[in-house]
């Protein structure tokens, strides 16, 4: 789905090799910052988080920052975290690693990424709001897919996010899932690679189950069509209640061919995007 299909407040600018995006999904107003190297979430480093801040709509007092290097797959309860620093009167609440959280009306939720797309799953009725990284390894749980012992619970972050929709007694069919700035294409996942070829078949084997792969020879897969089918078959969250916005980090170019978004198939080591969800009041 397209961003303009989503939302009149959709923005574009585009200068530089970066782009940023605006539009508003459910109750939440999405802003999506291409490449760049200045981004940063260090708390042991206030000053170098201004420049997330300054992005922050008016009024918000609360920036959620789980911290997403784990790929967990687990939502963090809103007392899991503490503030680590303030800014601008701004308070930057972190110190958990988790994939994503419950974001409280007029707060707003951060991260970077490069190629990894975000999840926003909110209700029909706007009642609750849930952001979350949805790497790979967020999603599926590489014991599971392997059939080994072991396993998270719960599995991935789609999983924590249907966890915290039924403990709010939110069916199933009144769950909406959006996903931002993640790669489309080219996410290769080679059969026969000398180290990691066990674990691909095994992936691609899972991925075929939902029509997620794109290319079977180079194992690739899309991110979107697997959590759309995985959503679906696990919990009935009807498929047209899942959309994204379009983007593709691997391939997306400005009119000089040049990439707009940071992505590991491209750019400088560090580039990174940045996701901001904002739960309007």
């Amino acid at each position: 789905m397209s961003p303009s299909a989503l939302s009149a407040l959709e923005h574009i600018e585009t200068a530089l090799c970066s782009v940023k995006r605006m539009y508003a999904v459910g109750q939440a107003t999405v802003k999506v910052h291409g490449r760049s190297r200045h981004w940063s979430l260090d708390c042991t480093n206030p000053e170098s988080i201004q420049p997330i801040v300054r992005e922050l709509p008016k009024g918000v007092t609360r920036l959620w920052a789980p911290i997403p290097t784990h790929a967990t797959g687990h939502v963090a309860p809103t007392q899991a975290f503490s503030a680590e620093c303030t800014i601008a009167d701004v308070r930057v609440m972190g110190k958990v690693h988790a994939d994503g959280c419950v974001i409280p009306k007029g707060d707003a939720f951060a991260v970077l990424s490069a190629d990894c797309h975000t999840l926003v799953a909110y209700d029909t009725d706007n009642t609750v709001l849930i952001a979350a990284h949805a790497a790979r390894d967020s999603v599926l749980d590489r014991k599971l897919i392997e059939n080994r012992l072991g396993s998270r619970t719960p599995p991935g972050i789609v999983d924590a996010v249907m966890d915290e929709m039924r403990e709010r007694n939110i069916s199933p069919e009144d769950v909406h899932m959006h996903l931002v700035c993640g790669i489309r294409s080219g996410f290769s996942h080679l059969p026969h690679h000398r180290k990691y070829g066990a674990y691909n078949r095994a992936l691609i084997a899972f991925a075929r189950q939902f029509d997620a792969v794109v290319d079977e020879e180079d194992g690739a897969i899309d991110m979107v069509q697997l959590i759309t089918g995985y959503a679906h078959s696990s919990y009935g969250v009807p498929r047209r209640n899942v959309s994204c916005d379009g983007i593709d980090t691997a391939t997306d170019t400005d009119d000089n061919g040049k990439p707009l978004w940071a992505s590991h198939r491209h750019g400088a080591p560090g580039e990174r995007n940045l996701v901001i969800v904002h739960h309007r009041s």
